[in-house]
């Protein structure tokens, strides 16, 4: 579970359990319950809350944390469970709180907006199978305190307990926050209680930077000598100072203040660079959701990544056992060893394989273990050596950090070299997404593949570079009247076509694009059995009625216009092959507003056909923090317009237009000509790197505001003879 470092995170801590049901602690029981809560938090001895100031500093900021304190405690106690279905005997019953209290000076109407209404669910429980039964409640607790001092706390009578969800069994509280101002101070608390068999408390995140400045940042946890527990402080995380109380229970406690540094909007990635603790406590009743870690109690501070790593590959291993070819397999393992005549090829063969047959639930909800773990038992079955690897994504600690099992991703590689991950998009064979390049990763070596033996090598893995992450847009635009008729073309390569390549092509596109090396013009009702047939073309039918629409918003989107008229649009290439690498679509459509009348002239917005493109402003132009962006990339554009008989566009206007800005971290260039009544417009933009250092903030300044003041310009096209 996070700790809050947005006052929108409230809402995604009570939204987390779902769906509940009530039980036999009713609204009477609830109402005593959060008032002794509130009772409690409000009591507690912590000196930032007891006398709160307002402060003058940060007053350019939407809000500034006057204080901050997250309190985590976990017990335990063993309980005796007969369950036939799973380890009859002692069982371990959690019980753990969170509480999460803010004080925040609300600085202007965005802030004022964001913590002025909250709706939650408030208490509920639920039973989890071969577990048993799970309780939730929660609580909210708002205080405002006004400039003059007085302190006014949101009665009780302000919360709204409402039934919803099935027979209304779910019991949701709901407030909106009387009388806040902007200038007020809102001290405001959630408390999180859950109790659960053998079920351990969910993780803990602890931020130690947020989007606005700290001044004071208190966590104290307590758990359980019997847990196993452990935490991983990264990015400069300041450590716990540990002890332990009377019962020799661990006490964990940190406080920092005065966090001016806050986390940049863009291009910046809080897993990376933001001071984070992660703390895990973990569950060792049950003989089959045992780690190495958790086998042993108590509390270890910053434990080598390689006691983690050996419970991932023992995780690994076990799972692999399970793993049975079903017929079907079997019959492309043997075709692939039939058509191809090296082990890279018929790789590529039943990596296709699987993911075709994936297509029924869509990738975006494919589990990327369990392909691995199918791809591994093909490869062994057609005896083609790989080895095994696990890494971590950008969103999560590196793996010679690692903080939990659960938190790596899995990877085959080849002696040839060449890396096979789940697909998380329409990617070809040995391709990985943006999130993986450059990761460090750990490879087995065993030539037995005894995952939990070793010997492992230390890997990083490959990088795109500018040129591998290609957009490329060659657009043909008619002006008619002021209405501009267009026809694109718009092929997307590499890391590029990542997010529109899960949603844009249809399934039935998806499968005939990953089966152009095994069955040509093979669809996806081939995968199915005949009696599907009409549920296929329904759903086939529907989702090219979807892919217009959703063409239709892309050209909305990149445009930034509230509607379009389209015309014919399609898919052209899908991009699963290195035949066919790109995704490539093509649209005809009609903007408006990109030309208008000026007496007998017309003005063309010409930079606006590159696209909207980014604006940097404010306080966003200031910056502290290194910049870590998505891909490096290069975008190109190819754009003629058919002026009307008679119209031209003077020479000064074409040399107004040509630029060219090209330092250490990219370039853009644009060059316009005119001949034969066409415009025509070839520009690039290139950013050469994924990361750079905060010195260089000023080059990309350079270069993004030259593209924004392009897109801005216009030019004027005349009626010749004047």
């Amino acid at each position: 579970m996070m700790i809050l470092k947005h006052p929108a995170l409230f809402l995604l801590v009570f939204m987390v359990f779902s769906p509940l049901t009530a039980n036999a602690f009713d609204k009477n029981d609830y109402k005593e319950y959060a008032d002794n809560v509130r009772r409690r938090i409000w009591s507690q001895d912590l000196p930032e809350f007891l006398h709160p100031q307002h402060t003058e500093r940060f007053a350019d900021k939407s809000e500034v944390v006057i204080a901050a304190y997250d309190e985590f405690v976990a017990n335990k106690k063993d309980v005796f469970a007969l369950n036939l279905l799973i380890n009859p005997g002692s069982r371990t019953q959690f019980s753990s709180h969170v509480v999460m209290r803010r004080m925040v000076q609300i600085n202007d109407k965005a802030a004022l907006e964001r913590y002025s209404e909250f709706d939650f669910l408030a208490y509920a429980s639920r039973r989890v199978p071969f577990y048993g039964k799970m309780e939730v409640r929660k609580v909210l607790g708002v205080r405002i305190i006004k400039p003059d001092g007085t302190v006014r706390e949101v009665s009780t009578d302000d919360y709204v307990l409402t039934s919803e969800g099935r027979k209304g069994k779910d019991q949701r509280q709901k407030l909106a926050v009387p009388g806040l101002e902007v200038g007020d101070l809102i001290d405001l608390f959630t408390f999180r209680f859950t109790s659960a068999k053998d079920i351990a408390p969910e993780p803990m995140s602890f931020f130690f930077v947020s989007d606005f400045p700290i001044l004071s940042y208190r966590v104290h946890c307590e758990i359980d000598k019997d847990l196993p527990a452990h935490y991983r402080t990264l990015n400069g995380a300041p450590d716990f100072t540990v002890t332990t109380n009377e019962a020799d229970d661990y006490l964990l406690d940190v406080h920092v203040k005065d966090v001016e540094r806050t986390e940049p909007s863009l291009w910046y990635s809080t897993a990376m660079q933001t001071p984070i603790t992660l703390l895990y406590v973990q569950s060792a009743s049950l003989p089959y959701n045992t780690t190495l870690t958790s086998r042993s109690k108590g509390l270890k501070s910053n434990p080598h990544a390689d006691v983690l790593q050996a419970d991932d590959w023992e995780y690994w291993n076990s799972r692999q056992r399970f793993i049975a070819l079903r017929k079907k397999d079997k019959t492309a393992v043997k075709e692939a060893l039939e058509k191809f005549d090296n082990d890279e090829q018929r790789a590529d063969y039943l990596y296709e394989y699987i993911y075709a047959y994936l297509m029924d639930s869509r990738m975006r909800d494919v589990n990327s273990s369990d392909f691995i773990m199918a791809l591994r038992a093909c490869l062994d079955k057609a005896r083609i050596p790989c080895q095994c690897g696990i890494t971590t994504t950008e969103g999560r600690e590196p793996i010679d950090e690692l903080a939990y099992y659960g938190n790596t991703t899995w990877f085959l590689r080849l002696p040839s070299g060449k890396y096979y991950f789940a697909p998380t998009f329409a990617c070809r064979p040995g391709e990985l997404p943006y999130q993986l390049q450059g990761r460090k990763a750990v490879v087995c070596t065993n030539e037995k593949q005894k995952l939990t033996e070793g010997p492992y090598e230390s890997i990083t893995l490959p990088q795109n570079e500018a040129k591998d992450n290609m957009e490329s847009v060659v657009m043909t635009a008619r002006i008619d009247g002021t209405r501009l008729h267009v026809d694109r073309t718009r092929q997307l390569t590499g890391a590029q076509r990542q997010s529109l390549s899960v949603f844009l092509p249809t399934r039935d596109e998806l499968v005939k694009s990953l089966m152009e090396h095994h069955s040509p013009g093979k669809t996806r009702l081939d995968l199915f059995d005949k009696k599907y047939a009409e549920v296929i073309a329904e759903q086939d039918a529907e989702e090219l009625k979807s892919q217009k629409e959703l063409m239709k918003e892309e050209v909305e989107v990149y445009y930034d216009v509230e509607s379009v008229e389209m015309g014919e649009a399609r898919v052209l290439t899908v991009g699963t092959t290195d035949e066919k690498p790109a995704l490539s679509y093509e649209a005809g459509f009609v903007l408006e507003g990109f030309v208008k009348r000026a007496g007998n002239d017309l003005t063309l917005s010409i930079g606006r056909l590159l696209g909207s493109q980014l604006k940097i402003e404010g306080q966003e132009r200031e910056r502290t923090a290194d910049i870590v962006r998505e891909m490096p990339l290069c975008d190109k554009w190819d754009i003629t317009v058919c002026l009307p008989e008679g119209f031209t566009v003077d020479a000064s206007e074409l040399e107004r237009l040509r630029t060219n800005v090209e330092n250490a971290v990219g370039r853009f260039s644009a060059i316009l000509s005119l001949e034969n009544g066409k415009l025509h417009l070839m520009a690039e933009k290139t950013i050469l790197h994924k990361c750079e250092p905060v010195s260089n903030w000023p080059l990309l300044l350079e270069l993004y505001d030259q593209l924004y003041d392009y897109s801005s310009h216009h030019i004027i096209v005349h009626q010749e003879g004047q």
